[in-house]
């Protein structure tokens, strides 16, 4: 998977060596050349769709409903410092997929109807999970009829939970500076991903509503309240999740 220059030094400014659940569908960053978007298109009529980002191209696929699909998209660079992550609790009633751990986690998911320069209201997700797990990829978060219903563009994000994804560990040096909310970090930065390139997925970039549920809807609470994330969506969905479960720092000393 081909690393997005054009985010590089936004991604490596959060703090390093956190972990997250990883979407388990990957799309392939491709080196073909689309030379025009009416090439785009007849690419998405006839063979596989391809899409060139800000940070390159991309390929999905067509869904069994018609909607197209480009999964595992990056927003960001995988934070690896710390090494690798500590074995984890198994549940044998959860298949292993959706516990697998990565650090290269940050990527999204889009459903699209088509790649045709029109301008649909965009849905961004933010999957629950009680801040400890949780992906795009969980088949719950599939996006392709929603998107045909509505002629939406639904997109579902990765963001990295667990300690390493909202612990406070600022006590242990300034390289930890942040680390108490990586995870909406890690939102934003999709969200901005998302801005500068949901138009080229038929998407309006000025008609975003951001939704989540439990600990995504307390995500959502969050991203209402932050400077750095106005401007990136225009209305937003919090189901089930509150603000009461985000600590203060001196709280999260203790």
């Amino acid at each position: 998977m081909a690393s997005l220059t054009s985010i590089q030094q936004t991604a490596n400014s959060m703090a390093q060596g956190l972990w997250c659940l990883r979407a388990n569908s990957c799309a392939a960053i491709i080196s073909m050349i689309c030379l025009s978007h009416a090439a785009c298109l007849a690419a998405g009529q006839g063979d596989k769709p391809i899409v060139a980002t800000a940070g390159g191209k991309v390929e999905g696929f067509q869904t069994k409903n018609g909607v197209l699909a480009f999964l595992g998209i990056p927003f960001g660079q995988p934070q690896t410092k710390q090494g690798p992550v500590a074995p984890q609790p198994v549940d044998d009633d959860v298949p292993p997929s959706k516990f697998a751990q990565d650090e290269d986690c940050l990527n999204l998911d889009i459903w699209t109807p088509g790649i045709d320069g029109r301008k649909r209201p965009v849905i961004v997700y933010i999957h629950g999970g009680s801040f400890m797990f949780g992906a795009s990829s969980d088949p719950a978060y599939d996006g392709a009829n929603i998107s045909k219903r509505g002629d939406i563009v639904f997109a579902s994000i990765n963001y990295r939970v667990g300690m390493l994804g909202f612990l406070y560990l600022e006590d242990f040096g300034t390289e930890y500076q942040g680390s108490g909310s990586n995870g909406i970090r890690d939102e934003i930065l999709a969200l901005r991903w998302l801005k500068n390139n949901i138009a080229r997925f038929g998407g309006d970039p000025e008609n975003i509503t951001i939704m989540g549920e439990s600990a995504g809807g307390a995500n959502v609470l969050t991203l209402i309240g932050l400077p750095e994330a106005r401007g990136l969506f225009q209305k937003a969905i919090a189901e089930s999740g509150g603000i009461s479960a985000f600590r203060t720092r001196e709280e999260a000393k203790d």
